[in-house]
């Protein structure tokens, strides 16, 4: 039984005209039409391929084509003023599907004024370009906007995110729309493994998933984007101000691509937007958002990834475990890092002290993204009670935490530093931090501070003597 073929109008027949004609003749009916009949004879010779010539401006030649009856009319003859004319004469024909190329990117809403769909021609070149320069990532330019808001990116042996669950990135402004796996086709979802050789389809923020795409391809260092893509500053009117120079570090030197402000001390939040602004820094203060109320909601809106806080002292009633104070009530209620910042940039010296084998990795994954993004030191430090008053498992516990902590560096290909210090956890951890610019320590979510079981980490973050990252977790 003979399928009738489908056939497709082409109007020019130029070089993309050609070589459109040649990959389609083997399964259409190809008609090109063009004013030069030199260009007409350089089609290949095939029964499935009639020449027309004449111009498709003229209502008298479009008239002689099966408009009505072809699955697709394309234009690409390399001049936008004939395109949209061409274009604007066949839909008076009922013409369906019409497809045109563009020459001028900016003539792209004149297409699609009339309904018409537009391929640029810059935007496809640079699109094959880009794929070729950077093995493994392909950037889709005749789908969705061609703003490469869709990327395909193929996951290379070294990179870091094989073997974790999809969930475990934690997209906001991005996300995963499919995974192919050799000849499989796999619809994504949270508990969906990445494997080594898996192509990814990524739908985002262009700005965004560029950055993403590389992470997930080879694992580059990208904080804050594993949690969120922006920074949010809280000013509370009962606290000191944020160095404005430590966040225009963070702002120049991490993947945040911009900043928000909250906070009642208006004075200083709009001081701050405006300083950093005039240094060229993409920030805003929005009085509006009401950070202290409902912080979690507030991170996942503005899809932040670090919060930024000013320093914070224990009162004699957070001391004694009768009332928690702001900042502990924040570390309780968010998901995401939180930076006490003491103006101790740029951040040369990073230690991580490790108190738990539980919540080791997400911290010490952290940290070591950060030291490798600002090519920093990296120290990884236990803290264990004095000899005569710890038994023999509390030993073995601190080594193997730091055993652990050396494979994950050693995954990342990154030298860390190990110390194990002994005595008092809260003070040793305050004196350590004098010699550092950061230190990154986790936080057990809901516990509370007392006199006779103090909560080291919010101690730490309150009497560190460096900037202090909080990682909180659940208790």
């Amino acid at each position: 039984m003979n399928i009738p073929r489908p056939s497709i109008i082409i109007v020019g027949a130029g070089q993309t005209g050609r070589d459109l004609a040649n990959k389609l003749v083997p399964d259409w009916d190809v008609v090109v039409v063009d004013v030069e009949e030199t260009k007409l004879k350089l089609l290949p010779e095939s029964k499935h391929i009639t020449r027309v010539k004449g111009d498709a401006t003229s209502r008298l030649v479009l008239k002689k084509l099966e408009l009505t009856t072809a699955s697709y009319f394309i234009i690409a003859t390399g001049r936008d003023d004939v395109n949209l004319e061409v274009a604007r004469l066949a839909l008076e024909r009922g013409t369906r599907r019409i497809i045109a190329v563009s020459i001028d990117v900016k003539r792209n809403d004149e297409y699609l004024k009339l309904g018409v769909e537009v391929v640029n021609r810059a935007h496809a070149v640079v699109g094959i370009l880009f794929s070729k320069i950077e093995k493994g990532k392909v950037v889709a330019s005749g789908i969705g906007l061609g703003k490469g808001e869709i990327i395909e990116v193929t996951v290379l042996p070294g990179s870091v995110v094989v073997g974790k669950r999809l969930s475990e990135l934690r997209p906001k402004a991005w996300l995963v729309g499919a995974v192919y796996r050799r000849d499989e086709f796999i619809v994504p979802h949270g508990d969906t493994k990445i494997q080594v050789g898996d192509r990814i389809l990524l739908i985002g923020n262009p700005d965004i998933i560029k950055v993403i795409a590389e992470l997930l391809r080879t694992g580059s260092p990208e904080f804050p984007l594993q949690y969120g893509a922006r920074l949010l500053t809280y000013m509370p009117s009962y606290a000191p101000e944020v160095s404005k120079e430590e966040l225009e570090y963070l702002l120049k030197n991490t993947r945040a691509y911009e900043a928000r402000i909250a906070g009642s001390n208006t004075r200083a939040c709009w001081k701050l937007e405006s300083d950093l602004k005039n240094a060229g820094l993409k920030i805003s203060y929005d009085p509006q958002i009401k950070f202290q109320e409902n912080p979690q909601d507030v991170l996942d809106k503005e899809d932040v990834g670090l919060v930024i806080m000013p320093p914070f002292s224990l009162s004699i009633l957070e001391i004694i475990g009768l009332k928690k104070g702001w900042a502990s009530r924040i570390f309780d209620r968010v998901n995401i890092p939180v930076l006490i910042a003491r103006g101790t940039h740029p951040y040369e010296k990073i230690t991580l002290f490790a108190t738990s084998r539980e919540t080791l990795r997400r911290e010490a994954e952290l940290a070591i993204d950060l030291a490798r993004l600002l090519g920093s030191q990296l120290t990884i430090a236990t803290v264990v009670p004095p000899e005569f008053s710890v038994d023999r498992e509390v030993k073995v516990e601190s080594e193997h935490i730091l055993s652990e902590a050396l494979q994950i560096a050693l995954m990342y290909g990154i030298k860390i530093q190990e110390v194990c210090l002994e005595g008092n956890p809260i003070e040793e951890m305050e004196q350590f931090s004098e010699t550092q610019n950061l230190i990154i320590i986790g936080h057990k979510r809901g516990v509370w501070n007392h006199v006779f079981k103090p909560d080291v980490s919010l101690h730490v973050a309150s009497r560190s003597h460096c900037s202090c990252i909080i990682v909180p977790h659940e208790g």
